[in-house]
């Protein structure tokens, strides 16, 4: 589909690529990876066809329809609907709707062959694409990336920057281009959607690079892994647990190659050395030179230097009693987040917030921080020493200030050279803490940010979102230090891997209640407990301050399921307006002067026919399914 032949991309004096060389073929699934800055964003890019290469060529496929989605999509603006914003994928289909509606116009009075020719190819055409379902496709693809069905008739520049790339995701995934360049696609997604997405790109038939720091989500789609790593291309079969592995495995060999020639070369130039000056060594001192010079040479692995190292330290150790929050509320005008809630934060508690965006994670830790107002108290236990990392940590960092000042602003109480020491482990060295934050990349400000919570020795962190802008060795690293910390803290996080293992307690907020998961993070994850939850899971959830959680969770999946069957109604009611119009034209005698229109005006109708008995069958089993539930009710 795509070969890349002999690409070098520069920018400035920085080379990103160096004479590589890659073959993309049709119905791939490849994990793009590297490092923050590796030039993984530059290659889709070049691939998409929008950077040109200073060295090489790039070829691709001859009508080839590539669709990328990137974050500079947020500058797109309109006001138009988000439902119609997600149906402009359809634009080829409704041109050939209008050129259908001018053909049978002029053919009414014109039966010119060209005309008749054109008019059944593209009907075929029209046929093909199953334009009877577009709507019912396109709210199902909005639905499943988070949006409420009162939401599909929201004008698109109402919502944030997050939910607006939800919806140019879902206008991507409408258009179903051959070739499907994501990069992060997972940034603006919560748990849900996340799950949605995977199961959405494994039945899609084309081919689909992911740039993503996602462990998760490439482990469970893509069967290629490709990294960028100096300048270059490594392929590696498999998953990304495979590709670690592999990775592993190729280091290791270069290693030991690397020091098998290096004791060779050692060997020869000892040889040479020692018998230079004798005659009749000097043919075999010359074969030996010789070697030496058309040797290949091959390089050590390179030490991993860039990764942050380092261990959140506690200034003192807490109370019993970290946090308690009684009879807390919080409201934005008429939208209520919280209600009601109470909760107890014990010493050594690993609590992970976690589920659907917009129910107000982020507004509980701002409460928690103190950055919130609300109704209701709080109380903090002795000796607790608080920080907080915003989900935004960009908005809280001085644009003008450099690294080293931004830091020392902070932790007035350290000297420079121990604020150096710290910059240092999370790789900030020598001229590089002189550098204005406002030329930092988003990893960079990251890193920053976590430099000051890290000098903060606080015994209860706050965490919104701390991977996000990370590359994988530095979530690991954040990871590896959060395992250790004998602290307490809360992380929303929709990184599953970052989560798992790190957490001992499951909160999320559903109708604006404070609710605890009793089971671990891949059963919630797999159940949806926050919209599925029922009485015979294999786990339970229950809300921390209420007790009718299980009778909550009925009325909600009723709720849920009345509105699938109202949707198929719905649907099945647009299907019988469309039946109705294709037998008028059975009904019409003119239509059987043409056999080739009487065939395909036929064929539509038995394709019709068939949806509506399909559609049908699942009418009547969510009609027998929401009986049952009324039952339980």
């Amino acid at each position: 589909m795509v070969s890349l032949q002999h690409i070098t991309l520069e920018f400035g004096a920085r080379s990103l690529l160096h004479n590589i060389n890659w073959h993309i073929g049709k119905g791939e699934r490849i994990g793009l990876v590297g490092r923050n800055g590796a030039g993984k964003s530059t290659l889709l890019k070049l691939i998409a066809g929008e950077l040109s290469p200073q060295e090489g060529f790039v070829n691709r496929q001859r009508e080839l329809r590539i669709g990328f989605f990137h974050q500079e999509l947020l500058s797109f603006q309109t006001e138009a609907p988000i439902r119609d914003v997600a149906m402009s994928a359809f634009d080829e289909i409704n041109r050939c709707w209008q050129r259908l509606q001018e053909l049978s116009q002029q053919m009414a009075s014109n039966q010119q062959e060209s005309l008749m020719q054109e008019y059944g190819e593209l009907l075929h055409q029209f046929e093909t694409a199953n334009v009877y379902q577009l709507k019912a496709r396109t709210e199902e693809v909005l639905e499943g990336l988070g949006f409420q069905t009162s939401d599909l008739d929201r004008p698109f520049h109402t919502f944030s920057g997050g939910w607006r790339m939800r919806v140019l995701l879902a206008r991507l995934l409408l258009q179903q281009p051959d070739l499907l360049l994501l990069d992060e696609p997972t940034n603006h997604l919560d748990l849900p959607s996340m799950q949605w997405l995977e199961n959405y790109l494994q039945q899609i038939p084309g081919t689909c690079i992911i740039a993503s720091h996602d462990r998760h989500f490439l482990d469970r789609l893509v069967e290629k892994i490709v990294e960028i790593d100096q300048q270059q291309l490594f392929i590696y079969t498999g998953n990304y647990s495979a590709y670690i592995a592999q990775k592993q495995a190729r280091q290791e060999h270069q290693q030991r190659t690397y020091e098998n020639q290096q004791a060779f070369i050692q060997h020869q130039q000892a040889f040479i050395e020692r018998f230079r000056a004798k005659a009749t060594k000097a043919a075999q001192v010359q074969s030996a030179i010789r070697k030496l010079e058309k040797l290949e040479r091959i390089d050590p692995v390179e030490a991993t230097t860039n990764t942050p190292r380092f261990q959140f330290r506690m200034q003192r150790e807490p109370g019993r009693l970290i946090m308690s929050g009684h009879h807390i509320s919080k409201s934005y005008n008429e939208n209520t987040v919280l209600k009601d809630v109470s909760f107890e934060i014990m010493r050594g508690d690993k609590i992970g917030l976690i589920g659907a965006n917009g129910r107000g994670k982020s507004t509980l830790l701002r409460i928690l921080a103190g950055q919130e107002s609300f109704e209701g108290k709080l109380h903090t236990g002795h000796h607790v020493v608080m920080a907080y990392y915003a989900q935004h940590h960009t908005e809280q960092l001085n644009p003008a200030n450099t690294i080293l000042q931004e830091v020392e602003q902070h932790a007035p109480s350290y000297t420079t050279q121990e604020i150096r020491n710290v910059l240092g482990q999370f790789l900030f060295s020598g001229d590089d803490i002189l550098k204005p934050i406002q030329v930092l990349s988003g990893g960079e400000k990251a890193r920053v940010a976590l430099a000051k919570l890290f000098l903060t020795q606080a015994n209860f962190l706050l965490l919104d979102e701390p991977t996000n802008h990370l590359d994988i060795p530095s979530i690991d690293a954040l990871k590896q230090a959060l395992s250790n910390f004998p602290g307490s803290y809360i992380v929303v996080s929709h990184d599953r891997y970052f989560l798992e293992g790190m957490i001992q307690r499951i909160w999320y907020i559903e109708n604006a209640q404070l609710c605890e998961w009793q089971g671990d993070l891949i059963s919630w994850v797999q159940q949806k407990a926050f919209a599925t939850a029922s009485s015979s899971s294999t786990y339970t959830s229950r809300q921390i301050n209420q007790p009718a959680a299980e009778e909550r969770a009925r009325r909600k999946a009723y709720q849920q399921q009345k509105r699938q069957f109202e949707k198929i109604e719905k649907q099945l009611d647009t299907l019988q307006a469309e039946i109705r119009n294709v037998e008028l034209r059975l009904a019409d005698p003119v239509l059987y002067a043409n056999k080739q229109e009487f065939l395909k005006i036929e064929q539509l109708y038995r394709n019709l026919q068939s949806q509506y008995q399909d559609l049908q069958t699942r009418y009547e089993e969510a009609f027998e399914r929401l009986m049952e539930m009324e039952k339980e009710l």
